[in-house]
C-alpha cells in the first residue's frame, strides 16, 4: 500500500497578523492512488483555535483545551491521514507513517534507482582553480636568518 503513496511537498509558515509566531500554517501535499491530495492545518497559539482542510474543504474547525495534544483523523478511501502533535511540532501521518519518513524513504529510493549514467549527467561540472606554486621556501620568502651568536 505504501507504494501508492508519494510525499510531494511540505511548508510551514508563521502567519499571525500582529505577532507572526502566534499563528502557524502547515501545508502538506501528497499523491495517493495517483491523485494529488493537500492537507492544510492552521494553529493559533494564543486562542488554541485550529482548522484542518483536506483538498480545500474544512474538516475540522474549533478550539481545543490548552495543554491537550491535538489529533485530527481524516479518512481518504482506504487510507488514514492523521494530523497529530509530534513532541515539538505538528505532523501528518499517512497510514501510521510520518510524512517526513515517507519523504525521506521516497528520496532514498530514487537515489537507489538512479543508474551511473544518470548520476554523471546530473553532476555539476567542477573546475579546479590552479594553485600558485611557490618556487621559494618560507625561510627564503621571509628572509629568515637564524640567531647564532651566543651559542656554543
Amino acid at each position: 500500500m505504501s507504494s501508492l503513496i508519494q510525499a510531494l511537498y511540505y511548508q510551514k509558515d508563521q502567519i499571525g497578523k500582529t505577532f507572526k509566531h502566534s499563528k502557524t500554517r502547515y501545508f502538506w501535499k501528497l499523491r495517493i492512488d495517483h491523485k494529488e491530495v493537500s492537507v492544510e492545518f492552521l494553529n493559533s497559539k494564543f486562542t488554541n483555535k485550529k482548522k484542518v482542510k483536506l483538498n480545500g474543504v474544512v474538516r475540522f474547525e474549533g478550539k481545543t483545551p490548552a495543554f491537550e495534544n491535538f489529533c485530527c483523523p481524516l479518512e481518504l478511501g482506504p487510507h488514514a491521514l492523521l494530523v497529530v502533535y509530534n513532541e515539538t511540532d505538528f505532523d501528518l501521518r499517512v497510514n501510521e507513517v510520518f510524512f517526513e519518513e515517507l519523504y525521506k524513504q521516497q528520496n532514498t529510493q530514487e537515489l537507489w534507482n538512479a543508474t551511473e549514467t544518470n548520476w554523471e549527467s546530473k553532476a555539476k561540472p567542477f573546475k579546479l582553480n590552479p594553485r600558485v606554486v611557490c618556487t621559494t621556501t618560507a625561510r627564503e620568502a621571509l628572509n629568515f636568518k637564524p640567531y647564532t651568536s651566543g651559542l656554543l
